[in-house]
């Protein structure tokens, strides 16, 4: 799965339980992932801890970075 097919708006992929598959591909192969949104801006998906741990305390240094 590759990033471009990653779309976390379907609700189906968290219905029909195939979720675990897209985070860990986003762990896997993207540090910080911007995921775009038809009606809106869009938004940033950070999966692994230590990412996360960074980006809260410098998030306008590495989202922007």
């Amino acid at each position: 799965m590759s990033g471009s097919a990653i779309n976390l708006l379907d609700v189906s992929l968290f219905t029909e339980r195939r979720e675990h598959d897209v985070f860990k591909t986003l762990r896997d192969e993207h540090r910080i992932y911007f995921h775009s949104e038809p009606d809106g801006p869009g938004f940033h998906v950070v999966t692994r801890y230590s990412d996360v741990a960074e980006v809260l305390q410098a998030p306008e240094t590495i989202i922007n970075g």
